[in-house]
């Protein structure tokens, strides 16, 4: 037999992984099709945990703890929310209003959100409505204005980071130092030092 057909032999393999040398069927090194699918099982059991990981982690979350940051509008200035359960929070302001005379504005407010109305896994964002009280104080004819409000807004929570950006209209009957109607417009976010919940 020439060389060439010798090494031609030396290389060929059977289905079953066996290498054929010129000293007949010996044990090869390539996989047999067990092996073969048994590393695709492998790889496929891997990315669905993987999957299941990554849907874990960015379940939608419920805010929780005390949330600090910042409101824009009418007022601007530093916002702060309290979360006491999934569905009631407390939310408070020391703004600068500059609408009707320059003011220091000060506002806090009961809420209740209904129940998260995205899919679980892009975020958090309820509807919300509350009451609650508005103080201004200014160097004007009027110095000193207070109010009830009734804030109507949504808060979306990003589905990983803590974050929550929330846009409201509230509007102000004045009590003192006359009965009279005012409106607030804002929007801002609050960053929430507390790990967040899943939504149930």
């Amino acid at each position: 037999m020439s060389e060439t057909h010798r090494e031609a032999r030396e290389v060929m393999n059977d289905r079953r992984g066996r290498r054929l040398t010129a000293n007949g069927w010996q044990p090869g090194t390539t996989m047999s099709t067990e092996d073969t699918k048994g590393d695709k099982m492998r790889q496929a059991l891997l990315l669905a945990v993987l999957a299941a990981g990554l849907s874990i982690a960015i379940a939608a979350p419920e805010p929780g703890g005390i949330g600090l940051g910042f409101i824009g509008g009418e007022p601007s200035g530093l916002s702060a929310k309290v979360w006491a359960g999934s569905r009631v929070g407390f939310d408070a302001a020391v703004a600068w209003s500059v609408w009707n005379n320059a003011a220091l504005h000060v506002h806090a407010d009961v809420l209740l959100h209904a129940r998260n109305m995205v899919y679980e896994g892009i975020g958090f964002l309820p509807l919300y409505a509350g009451l609650g009280g508005r103080v201004k104080l200014s160097s004007g004819s009027n110095p000193l204005k207070v109010g009830a409000r009734v804030p109507f807004g949504a808060e979306y929570v990003l589905p990983i980071l803590p974050l929550g950006l929330f846009l409201e209209v509230v509007p102000v009957v004045n009590v003192i130092p006359a009965i009279g109607l005012d409106w607030n417009g804002a929007a801002g976010f609050r960053y929430y030092f507390k790990s967040l919940r899943k939504w149930e």
